[in-house]
């Protein structure tokens, strides 16, 4: 794979993690509570984001990465 493509890749899984994390905090009419005590989509809400915030921001490095230091 070209590094024009895996550096597309990379960011669209980047794009992808983040509106989900923002997803997992959203209040909805759900019966689910999360963690925090509100209705949300995920009852896992505040550990769930952060996972997904930390992955986002591993494959962001790597990007970053192959974008300046591979040729």
């Amino acid at each position: 794979m070209s590094k024009q493509t895996t550096s597309g890749v990379l960011l669209l899984l980047v794009i992808l993690l983040v509106a989900s994390a923002i997803a997992t905090v959203l209040p909805v009419g759900t019966s689910r509570d999360a963690s925090l005590g509100y209705s949300s989509w995920c009852s896992f809400a505040p550990v769930s984001t952060v996972i997904l915030l930390l992955t986002a921001g591993v494959l962001w490095v790597i990007r970053q990465y192959i974008r300046t230091r591979l040729s």
